[in-house]
């Protein structure tokens, strides 16, 4: 008898209730349903197996382009082959769980509802969150206002913005919304009546469906930071014209003190994301800003300027490019939210939740890709809705299946349609229950830096 059949018990006549491949292949299907955001990104995905820190070459569509020629001229050859993207698989995400002894009666019914669904559904929500934190290396590209209601105008000004950097209309153009703001453009009417929002599936199931050319989809995981009540610092615009569209340094009062550079802040008026890049004091007190990028709106004298205070890195040693864990910060009046934008030694990433977010810890979206010393300024976005409106191939995704573990245990990879699920199966007998861990090696890159743009409402 093997290890495998030992395994098996029968309950309720259901030979397959602990069968790792039937669990890889069930937990799968509940990944694959639930995921949003890394359903619509460039995929990459091979079945050779890898590990944590493997390197994987990916390639960038190649740009070409036309030129004249005349009568007797030789053709000027232009390389075909792709630029090659290495990106790291240093995502490791993995949902582990005891099933005890007395559960063990429960029927594959049972378990599927009990464990499978959910533990697809966590991967699946952390899959989404950090493919879109990427949208914050866009941030430089964007359409709407935050704390503003998004309108019909928005999604123009989204439409008109991709069209501008010349990004592909090709049918895989689309916008990921989070809840509010997708249900706030149900209320568009003209959006939804499908004369003239030019779309016949926009009543379809309550959905908006294809707007302008761009697929509009909604994803829970979609960042919506809520008022960061005692994490700000306020001054306001000191300039009697105020400053006009593309200003990079304003003039200000009302501070108290020097501003820290890397803090991100808003003015009134413009209400887009502003990291400060340099200060002027006068008596200590800042009395000019300089950020990027550039104002999207004009704003007027006595504009309200809020400024999101960072904190820092809390490690005398600091921390070495590729560095994929938690990462220990001091200086927070409050905890960072899941999904919202942390800037880091010149780089944006996205917190994400995976039960350490604090006041002295964050965990990234992915891997450092700069050094980070001890003290560096880490960076808050400030609150509001975040979409991100971008073609297929402006991030890829690379998933490969982990090698099955050796020893007494069992476990099983599942691949389909471009991802892969690994369960494995083993009995803790000091707690007297099955140990089941469901996992996956994934990496995450931006292809193409044109080809997004950030929705702000």
């Amino acid at each position: 008898m093997t290890n495998l059949e030992l395994f098996i018990p029968a309950y309720a006549n259901d030979n397959d209730a602990y069968v790792p491949e039937i669990w890889a292949n069930e937990a799968l299907i509940q990944l694959e349903a639930n995921m949003v955001a890394a359903q619509l990104v460039h995929r990459d995905f091979s079945s050779a197996l890898a590990r944590f820190g493997d390197t994987v070459n990916t390639r960038r569509p190649r740009q070409f382009k036309a030129k004249f020629k005349t009568q007797g001229d030789s053709i000027d050859k232009q390389d075909a082959v792709a630029d090659n993207v290495a990106v790291v698989l240093n995502r490791h995400i993995h949902v582990s769980y005891p099933i005890f002894d007395e559960e063990a009666s429960l029927s594959f019914a049972d378990l599927l509802n009990e464990y499978i669904e959910p533990a697809g559904r966590a991967m699946a929500q952390m899959l989404d969150e950090i493919v879109l934190g990427t949208m914050y290396e866009f941030v430089g590209s964007s359409a709407g206002k935050l704390g503003a209601g998004l309108t019909r105008a928005t999604l123009v000004s989204v439409k008109q913005v991709l069209d501008d950097a010349k990004v592909p209309n090709d049918g895989m153009r689309n916008i990921i919304l989070g809840s509010s703001a997708y249900n706030g453009l149900l209320n568009v009417d003209e959006l939804v009546r499908v004369n003239e929002s030019g779309t016949s599936d926009a009543l379809r199931n309550g959905q908006l469906g294809s707007l302008f050319g761009m697929g509009v989809f909604m994803d829970q995981n979609c960042p919506n930071i809520s008022s960061l009540a005692g994490a700000t610092t306020a001054g306001a615009i000191n300039e009697a014209a105020g400053y006009s569209i593309g200003e990079t340094t304003v003039t200000v009062d009302g501070f108290t003190g020097a501003l820290t550079v890397g803090s991100w802040m808003t003015v009134a008026g413009d209400m887009t994301p502003l990291k400060i890049t340099a200060t002027t004091e006068t008596l200590g007190d800042t009395t000019s800003i300089t950020f990027e990028p550039a104002l999207k709106s004009a704003v007027s004298d006595d504009a309200v300027i809020t400024v999101y205070n960072p904190a820092a890195v809390n490690e005398a040693a600091g921390y070495a490019v590729g560095y994929s864990k938690a990462i220990t910060i001091d200086g927070a009046s409050v905890a960072p939210q899941s999904g919202q934008m942390i800037s880091l030694a010149g780089i944006e990433y996205s917190a994400v939740d995976d039960g350490g977010l604090s006041t002295t810890s964050v965990t990234l979206n992915k891997a450092l890709e700069a050094a980070a010393a001890d003290d560096a300024v880490v960076g808050f976005g400030p609150a509001g809705a975040y979409g991100f409106a971008f073609h297929k191939n402006a991030v890829t995704l690379v998933t490969r299946p982990l090698a099955t573990p050796r020893g007494n245990v069992n476990s099983a990879v599942a691949s389909y349609n471009g991802l892969s699920m690994r369960v494995t199966w083993s009995y803790d007998h000091d707690v007297q229950a099955d140990i089941v861990t469901f996992d996956l090696l994934a990496g995450i890159k931006v292809l193409d830096d044109r080809l997004g743009c950030i929705i702000y409402s």
